[in-house]
């Protein structure tokens, strides 16, 4: 174990210059508690975290405070609309909802035009990979039919395997990610629901800047209406 002493010299013009060697421990003793302490107090205070797992008996999902996360199982064929739909739910709309998905059924893009046309949803972005026009090719056709033109929407197709899910309803700001797609074969997904305006902004970027910032492979498709 290496020692280091301290002497006089590294410290005779700082502020600890004044101080012999039992003052200047029990000022760093001091003010090193001081600042953990309250360095503590302020990551429980930013970070609260809920565990919940989802069974046929348990419902109503949690949807965290300010700062807050909620980390979810599943254990019955829940996917990730059902939680979309818990924050129109409590809040009554969605002012903005990005879905960036490997796949998505056919009920779910239906219920998302009716909840467009209802007012439900204000805005809807939708990240789809770009495989869909010939691995889902039915869906892919109800997509760009329903969603490439429609003033409220914007559409891309890209090589995207990862599921980031935006949710805004006025000031509150929510980041959904998880294994969960929007089709009914989900059983046993894990789900993370952040409360995070940081997080929202970041990834929000992201997807205006690298998804819809220009085309950069052969089958980028960017539909961008607002």
């Amino acid at each position: 174990m290496m020692e280091i002493a301290f002497k006089d010299k590294h410290y005779k013009k700082t502020r600890f210059g004044t101080k012999n060697e039992q003052e200047l421990s029990d000022f760093k003793k001091q003010n090193i508690t001081q600042d953990l302490t309250e360095l503590k107090t302020i990551a429980l205070e930013n970070l609260q975290i809920q565990n919940q797992i989802l069974s046929s008996k348990q419902k109503e999902i949690q949807i965290p405070n300010k700062n807050g996360l909620t980390q979810i199982i599943t254990q019955k064929q829940l996917n990730a609309f059902t939680i979309i739909l818990a924050f129109i739910e409590k809040y009554g709309s969605i002012d903005f909802l990005q879905l960036m998905t490997y796949t998505i059924d056919e009920k779910t893009l239906y219920t998302l035009i009716e909840l467009l046309n209802q007012g439900k949803i204000k805005k809807l972005q939708i990240l789809m990979t770009e495989t869909a026009s010939f691995r889902i090719p039915k869906i892919y056709k109800l997509l760009k039919e329903n969603f490439s033109e429609r003033k409220n929407c914007n559409l891309v197709f890209y090589w995207v395997h990862s599921k980031i899910n935006l949710i805004q309803c006025g000031n509150e700001k929510y980041v959904l990610d998880g294994s969960g797609n929007y089709s009914q074969n989900a059983q046993v997904e894990h789900y993370n629901i952040f409360n995070s305006k940081q997080m929202f902004d970041f990834h929000f970027d992201m997807a205006n800047n690298f998804f819809m910032g220009g085309k950069l492979r052969k089958n980028h498709e960017i539909y961008k209406n607002f």
